[in-house]
Formats: structure tokens, C-alpha cells, sequence
């Protein structure tokens, strides 16, 4: 069975337990809500990805490439704040610390990594998918809906 044909709220209920799953459900609702679809690993806005998704460990059985069972990898480019979506100094300095996808050299168009401008702070070596959001049970999921936003919203610019 696929994921599409399973319903994300059905992979998330398998999944998931406790704050997290709370969490990944309000997210399955606002996704709903914001004309955003799930397939094959991959959230999309009017045909774009915003964001890739990973429920459950790594094909190997592991916790060594998703050391939680819900990881979300935004895309997008974060080089300037959205005035439409204020991101305050304790996002930045969070995300900065632990949120900074870095290349892994997957053998994707990235490799072995590019130089990245996140919130005015340079980095190196910085996979496609640049931000890593892997704790969404905690801190990390309150800034999930603004970095989906600038991502909705960049994607409207882009098409307009």
C-alpha cells in the first residue's frame, strides 16, 4: 500500500506516539488547510515541494540517518527574512545551532554541498533541503508553520 493510499494521518497514527503525534496531526490538518498534498515522501503546494517528510528509521533499521521517527527537510532558500513572516533572533539562533541541513553527499544535485546565506548567517556545505527539522516534538515544531509559510509564499512570488 502506498502512502497516498494509506492517508498521512493513518502512517502518522502508525508511527507516532504522544506529543509528536499531536504535533504531526496538527500539521496533517494545516497542511489540509493550506491546499498542501503528501506524496511519495514529498509536501506540495500547487505542484512545488515545500518540504520532504520521513515517518519510521532508516530501510536499514537504524536511527543513524533519522535519529527520530518524523523528519521534515524544508526547501527553499532562506537567505532573507519574509516581512510577511517575522522570524525573531531566538528562531534564527535556534535553527542556525541545530536546524542547518548539511550535505551528507547523497549523491543528490547538492553534493558535496553548497555554500548557503540562512537568516544572514553564511554556512558551508549545505544539502538542497536546507533546514533539518528532526526534534518536531519539541521546540523545533513551533517553527515548522512560519518555514512553510515563507515556502508557500515564495512559491506564489515564483508563479505570479
Amino acid at each position: 500500500m502506498t502512502e497516498q493510499s494509506k492517508g498521512i494521518e493513518n502512517i502518522m497514527r502508525e508511527t507516532l506516539s504522544g506529543d509528536m503525534l499531536t504535533n504531526a496531526l496538527d500539521f496533517a490538518a494545516y497542511m489540509k488547510a493550506n491546499d498542501m498534498s503528501f506524496k511519495d515522501g514529498v509536501v506540495h503546494y500547487k505542484d512545488k515541494a515545500v518540504c520532504y517528510m520521513h515517518f519510521g528509521k532508516a530501510e536499514s533499521g537504524t536511527d543513524e540517518d533519522y535519529p527520530n521517527p518524523w523528519t521534515i527537510w524544508l526547501e527553499g532558500s532562506y537567505s532573507e527574512e519574509s516581512a510577511d513572516v517575522p522570524i525573531d533572533e531566538r528562531m534564527k539562533e535556534f535553527l542556525w545551532t541545530y536546524c542547518v541541513n548539511k550535505c551528507g553527499s547523497c549523491g543528490g544535485d547538492c553534493s558535496p554541498g553548497k555554500p548557503a546565506v540562512i537568516f544572514g548567517k553564511e554556512f558551508d556545505n549545505v544539502c538542497h533541503a536546507v533546514i533539518d527539522l528532526y526534534k518536531l516534538d519539541g521546540e523545533t515544531y513551533c517553527y515548522l508553520k512560519p518555514l512553510i509559510e515563507m515556502r508557500c509564499r515564495a512559491i506564489d512570488k515564483m508563479l505570479d
